[in-house]
């Protein structure tokens, strides 16, 4: 059975998962709001939260597929994001890594890196990466999201700049007390293969430890890359799945 909460175990909001870094990060922004909600699964424990149409799914089982099915149609979500091991009948899925940084290297940075700032400039270089996924979240709420997560210490954004021209990204859009999560490391496709998505992952994942923020991970959906991040200091961790369910 799914039961909506008003509010989530503390000892819940330290766990190391990286679905519970998510949906912790996701509490601290927006809890006691309408923007997200958060639902136990009674029988399993599992916890979940609604993000726009994606439901996050931490827990090591499903009591009942077809339910959670139901479940999501009701809530009008029509993604699960969960961990890989959980099973579906769901052929309609994507599915990708998730790497932990073990140790970050030693690494000399000479881009001029800026956080928590230029959002805009940080918006175009995604749009020159993502154009077709980017393309539908408009600015405006790309921006409201983001800066309203960076004012509740939830999330962080780094920009690295060339000659004050913006020229790639990283940002870090989960962080709970236990841990956060990277996503959109990008370059600019004209400058690529020069070390400054490197160099710009390695300033923002160095801000984050400087928090003290111990467990840190990035999700990734190409096995290409895992040699990649490997020289940035992470390996596997596990995998992660999206259940398309419409």
């Amino acid at each position: 059975m799914f039961k909506l909460v008003d509010s989530l175990d503390s000892k819940y909001l330290c766990g190391t998962d990286p679905f519970c870094i998510r949906i912790s990060s996701l509490y601290k922004a927006y809890g006691g709001t309408n923007v997200c909600s958060f639902y136990t699964d009674t029988e399993t424990g599992s916890v979940m939260a609604l993000n726009g149409s994606v439901l996050i799914y931490d827990g090591d089982k499903i009591s009942d597929t077809d339910e959670l099915n139901m479940f999501c149609s009701a809530l009008g979500a029509d993604t699960v994001l969960c961990n890989d091991a959980l099973k579906f009948n769901n052929t309609n899925k994507s599915s990708g890594y998730i790497l932990k940084l073990a140790k970050l290297p030693q690494l000399k940075v000479t881009l001029q890196v800026i956080f928590n700032e230029n959002l805009k400039e940080l918006y175009s270089i995604l749009c020159d990466n993502m154009q077709d996924e980017i393309s539908k979240i408009p600015f405006e709420y790309f921006y409201t999201d983001l800066s309203h997560k960076v004012r509740h210490n939830c999330a962080e954004t780094a920009t690295g700049f060339i000659d004050n021209a913006p020229v790639s990204c990283a940002v870090a859009p989960f962080i709970s007390k236990a841990g956060a999560i990277i996503s959109s490391v990008c370059t600019k496709k004209s400058m690529r293969h020069m070390g400054l998505g490197s160099a710009v992952l390695y300033s923002l994942a160095e801000k984050l430890i400087l928090r003290d923020i111990d467990n840190i991970y990035l999700y990734i959906d190409n096995s290409k890359l895992i040699e990649f991040y490997s020289r940035l200091g992470f390996a596997v961790w596990g995998k992660w799945q999206e259940i398309y369910l419409s």
